[in-house]
């Protein structure tokens, strides 16, 4: 039998996507057809370790960021346009490396250096190649569908779409929305979203519970600008987590800031928190919802899918701000105080079966495409498959069972 490898590209930028890769990797492993996964990242923020479980086995530099005040730092960003000839040739080094790897299918989650590479491995088609089947498994795929609702601003969405359309291309994008989208396109699955086993272990096993404290998650702001915020309002406990606390520390009574660690300890505040005030990100509003706590979300400056998330939690009634300022938290404290069962009207009465786990679906559809893409190449000697080829070509006698998610789920106006 011969070998089946498959490479799993890790953007390393931030949590959600170390977190939403951690629930795909292990039925990867655990395909009976696999008999060889290779780990690839990039965009390590400055000083961010990586995770013990999950180790690598190369890193690229790529392009990252890191937070300033507010959201990123810009003055950070701008010296990663001079990274630019350095991710070419790192693109040009992983594509030499796929023909002597020789794996028949790249997962990527919105990984520039994998992604880039696979497209220059295809455009030069040299003889011997093997074809690959490269999929995007990430909530940026998601964004490529006009259905998903994007802000007010039509002129920078258009720089943000052609960034997000031609930076990180690959053959098929299976995404994720606080809702599911209808796609517009054959190459593209919008789901919703992927929860932490140890989120559903909670709530199935009744841990998730309204408690006293308000959860703060806002690595975009300094602390002692986040202290100077919440000292005013001392009705309920404050615990922050922050990318800049070492060790525990209470600069007032009411307020707690914790190092940014997704351990049991963070998730025990997750799962009792009363309410939270956390960035227009994604993993972490998705997992509030479904464990239906009530949250305000503030849109991270720099970060325009940040912006795009805030269109549609907007969208289904979740409160949004474009920053915090001493005027903004009056309003969060009144919302805590007066509209804290609103949520509840939000989300549907069985949130298991509005956010359903198919991870294991999603990862059984891609190793069988990428089998299927070999068997047919085999059978038909065609060089190299596109979505929409993939779809086009005559069977060969080959019993594939269709595992796209046939369920459809909505939250209610």
């Amino acid at each position: 039998m011969p070998e089946v490898k498959f490479v799993v590209a890790k953007n390393l930028t931030g949590k959600g996507h170390e977190q939403r890769q951690r629930a795909f990797i292990d039925h990867l492993k655990n395909e009976a057809e696999v008999t060889e996964l290779y780990f690839v990242g990039s965009g390590r923020p400055p000083g961010k370790q990586l995770p013990k479980d999950t180790p690598l086995d190369r890193e690229f530099p790529g392009i990252t960021w890191k937070y300033g005040n507010c959201g990123i730092d810009y003055l950070h960003a701008a010296t990663q346009l001079l990274k630019l000839p350095a991710l070419r040739q790192s693109r040009f080094e992983f594509a030499d490396f796929l023909r002597q790897y020789r794996p028949i299918g790249l997962w990527a989650d919105f990984e520039f250096v994998a992604c880039g590479g696979a497209q220059k491995y295809k455009a030069q088609k040299r003889p011997g190649d093997v074809p690959i089947f490269t999929q995007r498994v990430d909530h940026h795929s998601a964004f490529l569908s006009r259905s998903v609702p994007r802000p007010d601003t039509p002129l920078r969405n258009v720089f943000t779409d052609l960034f997000l359309s031609t930076f990180c291309k690959a053959d098929r994008y299976h995404g994720f929305h606080f809702k599911r989208y209808e796609a517009g396109r054959p190459d593209l699955v919008i789901d919703t979203p992927v929860i932490q086993r140890e989120i559903r272990d909670r709530v199935r096993e009744g841990l998730v519970y309204r408690g006293r404290h308000i959860l703060g998650y806002l690595p975009g702001y300094d602390l002692d600008v986040i202290e100077q915020l919440v000292m005013p309002y001392t009705d309920r406990p404050w615990i922050v987590y922050h990318q800049d606390v070492k060790n525990t520390e209470t600069p007032l009574p009411h307020l707690t800031f914790k190092p940014l660690a997704f351990d049991q300890e963070y998730l025990n505040d997750l799962s009792t928190c009363f309410g939270a005030v956390v960035t227009t990100g994604f993993q972490l509003p998705a997992e509030l919802l479904y464990m239906k706590k009530y949250f305000v979300g503030i849109i991270q400056r720099g970060q325009p899918e940040q912006s795009y998330n805030a269109a549609a939690l907007r969208d289904i009634d979740v409160p949004v701000f474009d920053r915090l300022t001493s005027g903004s938290m009056e309003r969060v404290n009144f919302l805590f105080k007066n509209e804290h069962d609103r949520l509840a009207n939000i989300c549907e009465t069985d949130m298991e079966q509005v956010y359903p786990d198919n991870t294991k679906e999603i990862v059984q559809d891609f190793v069988e495409r990428c089998l299927r893409a070999q068997r047919r190449k085999r059978a038909t000697g065609v060089p190299q498959l596109t979505a929409e080829s993939f779809e086009a070509l005559p069977e060969v006698a080959i019993d594939v069972v269709d595992r796209s998610p046939s369920w459809s789920s909505s939250f209610s106006a």
